[in-house]
């Protein structure tokens, strides 16, 4: 039986294992690491037709347009923030962003999660009284091209 990648846990990762990336770029990533990210969601689905007939009492479903979008807390500091700069640019001035959601660091060999093209569509910022302050990011998929070549949501896995 051939040893698990260093890095590698046969146990389900924790949320604070995993890691959110941002990138300029699909085809020559430069990652950034979202480190002050807090309870990120990636919702993922897909719309479903329905081919009723009087053939049948069932009611058979056909796959139709996925979706998916990204919803995280992100904790706030005063000063230089490169990461919370590029989100915020994205909002201000519908810049797209490429999102990686992986089960572990991008530096670990295995490790996988869905990689697509965003931008920032809500930008609500929380300030409890008893709390440190949250902007609430959420993204959408966005249309976005490299090279003339339409980026789509894909699976990606650490190779090397």
């Amino acid at each position: 039986m051939p040893a698990a990648p260093a890095g590698w846990s046969p146990l389900a990762p924790l949320g604070i294992d995993c890691f959110l990336y941002t990138s300029p770029t699909f085809a020559t990533p430069v990652r950034t690491l979202v480190a002050r990210a807090i309870n990120v969601t990636q919702p993922i689905s897909k719309g479903k037709a329905e081919l009723t007939s009087r053939l049948t009492r069932w009611k058979p479903k056909r796959p139709t347009l996925k979706e998916v979008a990204l919803d995280f807390g992100y904790r706030y500091t005063r000063g230089t923030d490169a990461v919370f700069t590029a989100l915020r640019e994205s909002f201000m001035n519908d810049t797209n962003l490429i999102f990686w959601v992986l089960d572990g660091s991008d530096q670990v060999i295995g490790a996988q999660g869905l990689v697509f093209p965003g931008q920032v569509f809500d930008f609500p910022i929380d300030q409890q009284l008893e709390d440190g302050q949250v902007v609430n990011f959420g993204v959408d998929l966005a249309e976005h091209y490299e090279s003339s070549a339409l980026v789509n949501p894909s699976w990606f896995v650490q190779t090397v």
